[in-house]
């Protein structure tokens, strides 16, 4: 099977991606680079024509998305090859899909927050009680789907019968450090200690080699920069509404300011001799375990559960990162005194975690291999979690489609 290359200016999709986005740094500063304007770099690489709408997310006015609302003033009669739209918190109004058909024939649902949760996590977080019924409305009129947790692809192609690929946050190549791992006097974790990673740090009792890293921006003028700018459109948008020059504006602004942000919390892993990972609500790869990677830093990662446990061939397996296991107590405290006792080992790790960031985790190779996949025309269960790591060309190669 032949497939043209999207690098070719014959090829080149029309691709406009519909983008979470917050209002204010408070809220937005948990929304990680790796899963969201990286992609959109992935797309830049491919050459692809990118058109950006922001899709903000108020939870105070729930019925606020500006952006969205004015859609057919932002792109006026034109058409796409493809739309990808960032689903889990949107709120879309009635007639969204509709609209979405009306303007491309392939419609990419993007997951990046898991569908399903315990009894004990939906009794922290009422709110996840509902979401995989929600999700699962939005996505009703979409043609594919891409999901940051493995676990819900058999589940979302078996209940909704939708094309669904696994994917993992991403960072694009020019962000990669070629570093050997750093010198840092602690383990570094950066993240919110909620009711579970609280519990799991007790439970585990003294830690000396964790430390909790503070966010590398807030001792910069990016958060109130943030702020200007959402309150500096928003008032742009009330007094005369929105368009296409504004709205290219006002995504360049952020996007280089998010930019800025990911480079200082890169740098900011290079402070420790390891980053580490809690365990977290969300069962697939977070944002911050591809920044620890990018930062040439030794990775220390929790055992994940059977449901989500390691795929085969996944580049974050033992080879590439190091691992605890969240159920032993203390194990956490010892696998990092290994990381800081044993740096021939974790020199090692370092150098496999960044030939796999490189070969299967950037943006420019899993953009390249979901475009590949989206113009194949793969029907459910065509791509199988096991061969989320093979490149496309491989399984093209070895299964007849």
């Amino acid at each position: 099977m032949k497939l043209a290359p999207f690098k070719s200016r014959q090829a080149r999709p029309r691709i406009l991606a519909i983008l979470l986005e917050f209002e204010t740094w408070a809220m937005g500063s948990k929304w990680a680079y790796a899963s969201s304007y990286a992609l959109l770099d992935g797309l830049r690489a491919e050459n692809c024509d990118l058109t950006v709408i922001p899709s903000l997310y108020v939870p105070q006015s729930p019925e606020y998305n500006p952006w969205v609302d004015a859609r057919d003033t932002i792109i006026g009669n034109k058409t796409f090859d493809q739309v990808w739209v960032w689903v889990t918190h949107s709120h879309y109004k009635p007639g969204f899909n509709e609209w979405l058909k009306s303007i491309a024939p392939v419609r990419v649902g993007v997951l990046m927050e898991s569908l399903t949760y315990s009894a004990e996590e939906i009794a922290e977080i009422p709110a996840l009680a509902d979401r995989k019924a929600r999700v699962f409305r939005e996505l009703a009129e979409f043609t594919h789907v891409i999901s940051g947790d493995h676990a819900d692809v058999a589940m979302i192609e078996s209940e909704l019968g939708l094309p669904t690929k696994y994917y993992m946050p991403m960072l694009p190549e020019r962000l990669f450090l070629d570093a050997p791992p750093p010198e840092g006097s602690k383990a570094l974790f950066l993240g919110t200690i909620y009711g579970k990673r609280a519990s799991f740090l007790n439970s585990c009792g003294p830690a000396p080699e964790l430390a909790l890293a503070e966010p590398p921006e807030r001792q910069t003028d990016l958060p109130q920069r943030f702020d200007d700018i959402s309150r500096q459109y928003k008032d742009r948008m009330e007094k005369s509404g929105a368009c296409a020059e504004q709205t290219v504006e006002y995504v360049t602004e952020i996007w280089s300011l998010r930019l800025e942000v990911q480079k200082l919390m890169i740098a900011m892993y290079r402070q420790g001799y390891a980053g580490v990972a809690l365990p977290a609500f969300y069962k697939g790869v977070t944002g911050r375990i591809i920044d620890i990677i990018a930062a040439s830093t030794p990775a220390l990662l929790p055992k994940a559960d059977p449901v989500h446990e390691r795929l085969a061939g996944d580049p974050l397996d033992e080879e590439n990162v190091f691992y605890y296991d969240p159920d032993t107590a203390g194990d956490l405290n010892r696998q990092a005194l290994r990381i800081r006792n044993d740096r021939e080992a974790a020199a090692q790790k370092v150098r496999n975690a960044s030939t796999a960031l490189r070969t299967f985790i950037s943006a420019e190779v899993q953009i390249r291999s979901i475009l590949l996949w989206v113009q194949s025309g793969t029907r459910p269960g065509r791509f199988t979690c096991r061969e989320a790591f093979w490149p496309v060309s491989t399984i093209f190669r070895r299964r007849r489609l």
